[in-house]
């Protein structure tokens, strides 16, 4: 056992451990991931240009599965909808 505690590689792996148990009990590492999300996408944004990132409206399109099943049910029947 004297041997266990003469090893200063193995005594700071337990260390770390608990650390990280305790961290993990009161979420600091869902804590610092939170905070670093803002610079994370400040950073990918700037990394980027700008005409890659912007797209055309009519390139894409929303689909509802509610609008969808009340049209089967006849609920939109005098309804009009647009391409806006």
């Amino acid at each position: 056992m004297k041997n266990l505690f003469k090893r200063y590689d193995i005594l700071l792996v337990i260390l770390l451990f608990l650390l990280s148990l305790l961290a993990e009990y009161y979420e600091i590492f869902s804590l610092l991931e939170d905070q670093t999300v803002f610079f994370r996408h400040l950073v990918r944004s700037e990394m980027i240009d700008r005409k890659e990132m912007s797209f055309y409206r009519t390139n894409f399109s929303l689909i509802s599965r509610l609008k969808r099943v009340r049209m089967r049910s006849g609920s939109f029947r005098n309804a009009s909808f647009s391409n806006a």
